[in-house]
């Protein structure tokens, strides 16, 4: 048992102090290229395979946004979708890819919810990490 736990403690290290933090930086330098800024902060985690999590995001009316995801080496497929402040999802992608995006200009304020889901991982557990950015002002995000 004290093998196991130490297995998914390492395993977890690795999604938050490894590959994917490296990698949010990689988008966040992107995102100021494009004259993106970040809308809220990013989310990481350590999901295992076919699970999914949510991650809420406050959007505001008429305004750009771009959510991407990114996942660790052992990834092999991460999802994301998004459900509007009802709950009916407006968006979801379903192919193979280790770096979903979501482009949407918000139809409305509120609270959204992005479904972040581990279709396939090489291990029992895989890192993942959610950036969220804007091109509206900072006083309207």
């Amino acid at each position: 048992m004290g093998d196991a736990a130490t297995s998914r403690a390492a395993i977890d290290s690795v999604a938050a102090d490894g590959i994917v933090p490296r990698l949010l930086a990689r988008l966040n330098e992107q995102a100021e290229a494009d004259e993106l800024r970040p809308a809220r902060d990013p989310v990481t985690g350590v999901l295992n395979w076919n699970t999914t999590t949510d991650v809420p995001v406050t959007l505001v009316a008429e305004s750009e946004y771009v959510i991407q995801g990114v996942c660790d080496a052992d990834c092999r497929n991460l999802d994301l979708s998004l459900m509007d402040p009802d709950g009916r999802t407006i968006w979801t992608k379903e192919y193979a890819d280790t770096s979903p995006e979501i482009r949407l200009t918000a139809e409305r304020a509120g609270t959204y919810v992005v479904r972040v889901l581990m279709r396939a991982c090489a291990s029992p557990r895989c890192g993942f990490g959610v950036a969220f950015y804007t091109s509206a002002p900072d006083e309207e995000a």
